[in-house]
């Protein structure tokens, strides 16, 4: 019953002192209350069995749903992806209350969630993005020209790229259009900008 009114886990250590608990005894009540201890950057939590695996359902479908709206990138980045993983969760489970105060708890546990997926191999992460093992982003055939010759001249460049105004030259494009590519590039991660102008 503890465990129902705080859907989102709690903190090992604030339960074992809530209810002034040997580890052995609170080990005992989260096997019965159906719950599991979890590492959450780095302090352990008590977290709902349903409530992480509703998670980790929320977070597969909801990188699905990206690529089938976006199928030219490569993935959400790390932050796109948690939050929307916490609000298709939420949106899921309309009995939950919508404290704004257990937002924070939600993000973290989503965070932990998708590096969960990375880690067993269920999501890959490509640069700042994460996919689903069979996504392939499609370009179409104007990007991908253009973005080939970029990345040859970043290639040879090494840890000092090019200022947009030189890339520009040097691939035969006016500074305003490859600036707008690169911007587009970055949001479906295939670049990333290290200066406004680089």
């Amino acid at each position: 019953r503890w465990l129902a009114a705080t859907p989102l886990g709690v903190e090992r250590t604030q339960l074992e002192r809530a209810g002034n608990l040997a580890p052995a005894a609170a080990d005992a009540l989260v096997r019965g209350a159906n719950a599991d201890t979890r590492a959450i950057d780095g302090e352990a939590w008590v977290i709902p069995t349903d409530t992480w695996s509703s998670l980790r359902v929320a977070a597969l479908r909801t990188l699905r749903e990206h690529h089938q709206a976006h199928p030219q990138r490569i993935g959400p980045i790390e932050t796109q992806w948690q939050t929307a993983i916490v609000d298709a969760w939420q949106t899921a489970r309309p009995e939950t209350p919508r404290d704004p105060r257990q937002r924070p708890r939600a993000m973290r546990l989503a965070l932990a969630v998708l590096r969960e997926c990375v880690a067993q191999g269920e999501v890959v992460r490509q640069g700042a993005s994460h996919r689903l093992p069979e996504h392939q982003p499609v370009l179409d055939e104007a990007d991908r020209a253009l973005l080939a010759q970029v990345r040859a001249v970043l290639e040879t460049a090494g840890l000092r790229p090019p200022i947009v105004g030189d890339l520009a030259q040097t691939v035969q494009r006016s500074r305003a259009e490859l600036l707008e590519f690169l911007r587009r590039m970055a949001a479906d991660g295939y670049v990333v900008a290290v200066a406004p102008n680089r």
